[in-house]
C-alpha cells in the first residue's frame, strides 16, 4: 500500500513539473490518527493506539513539500490541527473567508514556512458524551466543573488533560509480530489506578505521558476543565447515539 502511494505521489510530482505547475504548488501529507499495533502500526515511543486519546492515538505525522517554503528541511513542533489546513490553503490561494464565519482553524502558513509561533493555543481532542462512562468518574472529581466520567481530552499550550476512559494505554515498542498473538508481545503494560478518571501531562516535557501531574497542579486541572466546559457548551447535540458511533477524530 505504501509502495503504491509512493509511486502515485511520484507520478503527480512529475506531472506538476511537466506542465509547469510545480513551482507554484504545495504538496501536503496529512494523517488522521495514530497507528493500530495489532494491525502492524507503530506509535512508539508514544503511549496508546488508534481509537484512544493518548498521544499514540491522536498525534499524527504531517509533511509539507513546496518550493514556496522559506525555511526548508525544518521540523515544526508548534500546535497544528487538521482544521488549520482549510484557512491556510484558502489564504495561499488568495481566496476570501467570510469574516462572520467563526472557523475552528487558523492560517498556519507562516508557522510552517518561516518557523513563526502558531496562532493556535489549544486543541480540543474530543468530547464523547456517548462513550462508555468511567465508573469512578464524577462531578466531585472534576471540582464541580466537569463530570470526569465523560471521555474527553484537551490540549492547552504545554498541558494536556484527559478525563473518563481514555482507552488502551500501553506503550508498544516496534517488534516482529508472530503467530503467538498479543499475549506474547513485549508491551510495557500499565494498570490504570482504581478510582482514577482524570490525568494531566506536560506534553512538551513529557510527550510519552509517563508522569501524571493532576494531583500536583490542581489549579491547571481546573483551568483545563473550565475550557472543556466552554467547548462543550458549543457542541451540537448527538443525533445518532443509538445507531452510529462516529469516528471521534472527526467529530469536532
Amino acid at each position: 500500500m505504501l509502495s503504491c502511494l509512493d509511486e502515485a505521489i511520484h507520478n503527480v510530482t512529475l506531472a506538476l513539473k511537466r506542465y509547469g505547475f510545480y513551482n507554484n504548488s504545495i504538496i501536503i501529507y496529512s494523517s488522521d490518527n495514530g497507528g493500530q499495533p495489532t494491525a502492524g502500526g507503530s506509535n512508539w515511543p508514544l503511549r496508546g493506539s488508534k481509537g484512544t486519546y493518548w498521544e499514540g492515538g491522536i498525534r499524527a505525522v504531517g509533511f509539507v513539500h513546496s518550493p514556496l517554503l522559506k525555511n526548508k528541511g525544518t521540523v515544526c513542533k508548534e500546535l497544528v490541527h487538521i482544521t488549520d489546513w482549510y484557512p491556510t490553503l484558502i489564504s495561499l490561494a488568495e481566496g476570501q473567508i467570510d469574516e462572520d464565519i467563526q472557523l475552528d482553524g487558523y492560517d498556519i502558513w507562516e508557522t510552517i514556512s518561516e518557523g513563526l509561533r502558531s496562532p493556535r493555543v489549544d486543541i480540543l481532542h474530543n468530547i464523547d458524551p456517548i462513550y462508555t462512562k468511567a465508573k469512578n468518574g464524577s462531578w466531585a472529581a472534576g471540582y464541580g466543573i466537569w463530570n470526569t466520567a465523560i471521555q474527553s481530552a484537551i490540549r492547552v499550550q504545554h498541558w494536556k488533560l484527559l478525563t473518563g476512559n481514555p482507552g488502551y494505554s500501553d506503550w508498544v515498542p516496534p517488534q516482529a509480530f508472530s503467530n503467538l498473538g498479543p499475549n506474547r508481545w513485549h508491551n510495557e503494560r500499565i494498570t490504570l489506578s482504581t478510582g482514577k478518571s482524570i490525568w494531566l501531562f506536560n506534553i512538551t516535557a513529557d510527550p510519552y505521558e509517563r508522569v501524571d501531574l493532576s494531583s500536583r497542579y490542581p489549579g491547571i486541572v481546573k483551568k483545563l476543565l473550565r475550557r472543556l466546559s466552554q467547548f462543550n457548551k458549543t457542541a451540537v447535540p448527538v443525533r445518532y447515539n443509538h445507531i452510529i458511533h462516529f469516528d471521534k477524530y472527526k467529530s469536532f
